[in-house]
């Protein structure tokens, strides 16, 4: 599934003004929108209601080796941000 339905615009064979290419985009976005609110939306909230149990589940030690992965990616991240390319 895509945002915008490509085959559709190149069907249209000559360039759109541009609200008619706001008007087309707008409608396909409407349409993918309501597509995931009814065939995904359910599925990824039981994933992270479930995860989210998991994660409940362990004792804080676990819990905290669980979440230090992405503390120290973040970390890294605002480091080189900061002082640039170097390595640490």
């Amino acid at each position: 599934m895509r945002l915008v339905d490509v085959k559709e615009l190149s069907k249209v064979g000559v360039a759109l003004e541009l609200v008619e290419y706001q008007a087309l985009v707008s409608k396909h976005i409407d349409a993918a929108r309501e597509c995931l609110k009814s065939q995904w939306f359910l599925t990824i909230q039981n994933i992270f209601l479930l995860v989210s149990e998991l994660v409940l589940e362990l004792d804080t030690r676990q819990r905290n080796n669980l979440y230090l992965p992405q503390a120290n990616l973040i970390i890294y991240q605002k480091r080189s941000l900061l002082f640039g390319d170097k390595n640490f």
